[in-house]
């Protein structure tokens, strides 16, 4: 948030300093061709979620605006599956070393529940062209930044696989005696091991830097005190792909729990753009 809030009051800034000077310098008369003559600010709501933003024409056929946009972050709750053997390999361990003194497991339901929570916070900076002075169709190129994990994924019960930690440390080490790692399987495809506090975190990540091309009508700065401007284009932010503790890890073979609604990870890793849709209020202050 401080990476954006400093964004925010560069371009600010830069504005500022770029219109005081054209007005200082140019006569108020010929300021409709004047490079960064007037400034508008804008309230935006939409896809990328809800924004401010500064404008500021560059030529008649041309306007820049850049700004950040805030992105709620919604929630979904599900189940990780857990293995029956995991269990079983769990309690073989703690009867045979109980020096380690590892507490019970309270997760030998099968299930984990989990919590997903949307990360799509963004800055942008966007160049709109008009085909005419007066015209308010508008294509429009630029980028959105932002973070790189779009999708956080926990179980909800804080600490639940304390003590696996040590369990799968063993394991590692000794795996010709026969143990086998303690995880959760995400999407029926992604083994997902627990971390040394006991939790699962897993990340679904995307490009930080996103370029966008779309289409709108509405003027940047408009020519009244107050205008409106919609836009419709798309994001490219790369395939995505699913990381765990900071690893990205890939399909896992050897599961045999199924689903009857598995592939969750297949299906977002062919959303390779983002779908912007974005409305505008916008209003003149020089």
């Amino acid at each position: 948030m401080r990476k954006f809030n400093t964004f925010v009051m560069a371009v600010v800034c830069f504005f500022a300093t770029a219109t005081s000077a054209t007005a200082q310098d140019s006569p108020a008369e010929e300021s409709d061709n004047n490079l960064f003559n007037h400034l508008a600010v804008g309230l935006n709501m939409g896809t990328p979620g809800i924004g401010i933003d500064l404008s500021a024409p560059i030529t008649p056929y041309a306007a820049i605006r850049a700004g950040f946009n805030f992105f709620p972050k919604f929630k979904y709750h599900d189940d990780f599956y857990l293995s029956d053997t995991y269990i079983d390999e769990y309690n073989k361990f703690r009867r045979l070393h109980p020096e380690e003194n590892l507490p019970d497991p309270t997760w030998s339901d099968g299930d984990v529940a989990y919590e997903a929570s949307a990360h799509n916070t963004t800055g942008h900076v966007l160049f709109d062209f008009y085909p005419g002075k007066k015209c308010t169709f508008h294509f429009t190129v630029g980028a959105y930044f932002g973070p790189s994990y779009v999708v956080k994924l926990k179980n909800t019960k804080e600490g639940l696989f304390k003590g696996v930690s040590v369990y799968n440390q063993y394991a590692e080490n000794h795996s010709a005696e026969g143990y086998q790692k303690i995880g959760v399987w995400f999407d029926d495809t992604y083994f997902l091991e627990p971390d040394a506090d006991g939790n699962v975190n897993g990340n679904i990540k995307v490009s930080g830097f996103r370029p966008y091309l779309g289409v709108g009508v509405g003027r940047a700065v408009p020519r009244h005190r107050m205008g409106f401007q919609c836009d419709l284009g798309v994001q490219f932010w790369g395939k995505p792909k699913v990381y765990c503790q900071g690893q990205e890890i890939s399909k896992t073979e050897g599961n045999d729990h199924e689903t009857d609604d598995g592939g969750f990870v297949k299906t977002v890793k062919k959303i390779t753009v983002y779908p912007t849709l974005n409305f505008r209020l916008v209003g003149r202050i020089l």
